[in-house]
């Protein structure tokens, strides 16, 4: 499924995610419980991992749906996404 603008205005904490980064031997898969402006935090089976955002792909579940976000794509504070323009400039 591909994410909508609004979906990537969202609040990620509480989502399960699978996160997939290059420096990575294989995916991370939690919950997520942190997010900052280059990190987000993820705990599955006792274990807790803080990932980059840069460069990483986040796919996280919604309902029976999975959705794939880059991970540049919301680099910064989770509060400051909602401010950004996603798409293209109005004219």
């Amino acid at each position: 499924m591909r994410p909508s603008k609004d979906m990537l205005r969202r609040e990620f904490i509480g989502m399960d995610a699978r996160v997939v980064s290059p420096g990575l031997h294989r995916p991370i898969a939690g919950k997520i419980v942190d997010e900052t402006r280059n990190m987000i935090s993820l705990e599955g089976r006792g274990k807790h991992w803080s990932v980059p955002k840069k460069g990483s792909v986040i796919h996280l579940r919604i309902g029976d749906d999975e959705v794939a976000i880059q991970g540049d794509w919301i680099l910064g504070s989770p509060e400051d996404r909602i401010k950004k323009r996603i798409g293209r400039p109005m004219r």
